[in-house]
């Protein structure tokens, strides 16, 4: 049992070796290659960060359609219950300002 738990524990303590870059001269075609390469990336970058603003201004809208049709409904089911709609004068009678009554 310990001998396993050793194992184990070397085997995980083994890190892989790190892979070393060599240096390689870039002719001014794979240069300009690698420009262009990371400046698609970049407008790439840019387009998903328009497109996710896109959807946030759609959902800001339809949240906001949902709120009123929400505050719409609790409205009505207020109005037509009377022992709510009396209930409602009152406490807006009681949060009212002093100085209206």
């Amino acid at each position: 049992m310990y001998y396993i738990i050793t194992v184990m524990w070397i085997s995980v303590q083994r890190r892989p070796a790190k892979r070393r870059r060599t240096a390689v001269a870039l002719d001014p075609y794979e240069k300009r290659a690698a420009m262009h390469k990371a400046m698609a990336l970049r407008l790439r970058i840019a387009a998903a960060t328009h497109d996710l603003a896109a959807t946030a201004a759609i959902a800001e809208r339809s949240m906001r359609q949902f709120a009123d049709t929400w505050n719409t409904s609790v409205a009505r089911e207020v109005a037509e219950h009377p022992d709510l709609a009396e209930l409602n004068a009152q406490l807006d009678g009681y949060y009212d300002d002093p100085g209206k009554r």
